[in-house]
């Protein structure tokens, strides 16, 4: 991938990242409903996991303690 390519792709996925971030701070019950029996709070806790697991697994970086056993 080519240096121009990587930039937009970090770009995008920085904008995503605060949109996603901004909508979660708006909503008023991380109890209410989000996807089919998943509330906004198990969503969120979703995301979180599936971010910091990709990046590890990305970088070859050792998890911290506390994710080990994931």
């Amino acid at each position: 991938m080519e240096q121009e390519a990587w930039s937009a792709t970090r770009a995008a996925l920085a904008d995503a990242s605060h949109r996603c971030a901004e909508l979660l701070k708006s909503l008023d019950d991380p109890d209410a409903r989000a996807v089919g029996d998943w509330s906004v709070g198990d969503v969120a806790a979703h995301l979180i996991e599936v971010s910091v697991l990709n990046t590890l697994l990305a970088t070859n970086a050792p998890p911290p303690p506390e994710w080990a056993p994931v």
